[in-house]
């Protein structure tokens, strides 16, 4: 594995987000102008240029060949176990299984040996739970999903409670149960550590329905910055006005600080959601409101549950995995070299569960 594999995912977040308006990697990798946590050079941050792979040589860097079957892995039993030293040189142990798309509902979840009452974060669910999980005949194994303040920061499409795909989603009425745990609850990300960002990012829901990113520097130099509803303001459409100003036919010249943050605010989408995948338990701490649809007589109705404290169901022993969902590269390999997080991961006719085993 490269040595400075974790200091090389900003730049090929910045490809894989921006590569088809010009930000590739060779231009990347020429210009020298962005540190490793994304400030200028000449700021008061880290001092190594950032480096640029593609999706796929990053992915090998990490897992080798095949991401289900990653070098240095052994079969044990119903799964393949792997351990792997990040680039840090801390050890990681995991338990890979993997599943055909054929498989559905609770058949699905046991072949990956996902536990029951287990949390997903969704970033994209990639027909894993919507058209997979809740396929197939009725079930009492539960699955959770999170809508808090930072998924719904995300560009991505959301899950909405109470649209009729939501109804059909978080129910059960087919396949596993799947109940929506949700939570306004201000979340402040400290951007130093794993996300390599110079900055204390405030997600705090405004007026009822909108998030606003309050991005507060830690090193002088650099301005604060306010991002009211992250959701259409963070994604491709809306930063590539500002992204494609440094692109001058070969080369990108060096940006001003405009467009670090914009680069800045696309990477938040996908990383801070892997944030919150691992210290949910710490940063989410209010009893979160359960939404879920039931049948009485044919017609759907809103169930009624109490809220429901994970920090109690941790403490009792009865909560399962808590993990990210995705179908991207540079957020996989992310959340396996920088959070050390479980995934659940599609390619193509597999599904991939990547279990980080603690201890």
């Amino acid at each position: 594995m490269a040595a400075n594999i974790r200091g090389k995912i900003p730049g090929t977040e910045m490809q894989h987000d921006f590569g088809k308006i010009g930000v590739t990697k060779s231009k990347i990798n020429s210009s020298g102008s962005f540190n490793t946590n994304g400030t200028l050079k000449k700021s008061a941050s880290l001092v190594q240029p950032v480096e640029a792979m593609t999706d796929t040589a990053l992915c090998q860097a990490i897992f080798g060949a095949s991401i289900s079957q990653p070098v240095g892995s052994t079969v044990t039993g119903t799964h393949r176990k792997w351990v792997r030293n990040d680039s840090t040189g801390k050890r990681q142990n995991w338990e890979i299984r993997s599943a055909s798309i054929q498989l559905k509902g609770e058949a699905l979840v046991r072949a990956l040996g996902i536990p029951n009452n287990s949390v997903a974060i969704v970033d994209t669910d990639n027909g894993i739970i919507a058209k997979r999980m809740k396929q197939g005949p009725p079930s009492t194994f539960t699955l959770y999903y999170c809508i808090n303040n930072i998924t719904r920061s995300d560009s991505a499409g959301k899950a909405n409670t109470h649209s009729t795909d939501g109804r059909k989603l978080f129910s059960g009425f087919k396949g596993i149960m799947c109940k929506a745990i949700v939570s306004d609850q201000k979340v402040s990300i400290n951007g130093n550590n794993e996300l390599n960002m110079n900055y204390v990012v405030d997600n705090e829901m405004r007026g009822g329905q909108t998030i606003v990113q309050t991005w507060t520097p830690i090193s002088p130099g650099l301005q604060k910055f306010v991002v009211e509803d992250p959701h259409s303001k963070n994604n491709i459409t809306a930063l590539t006005p500002i992204i494609d100003k440094i692109i001058k036919g070969s080369s990108l010249t060096a940006p001003d600080m405009r467009v670090v943050e914009a680069f800045l605010q696309k990477r938040s989408g996908d990383q801070f959601q892997g944030w919150i995948t691992k210290y949910l338990l710490k940063r989410v701490t209010i009893p979160l409101s359960v939404v879920y649809w039931m049948s009485n007589g044919g017609r759907s109705f809103e169930s009624q549950q109490a809220p429901l404290s994970l920090q109690a169901l941790s403490s009792s022993g009865n909560l399962g995995d808590i993990f990210t969902v995705t179908g991207d590269f540079p957020y996989l390999c992310f959340c396996i070299e920088c959070l050390g997080i479980s995934v659940l991961f599609r390619e193509q006719n597999q599904i991939i569960y990547i279990r980080r085993v603690v201890g």
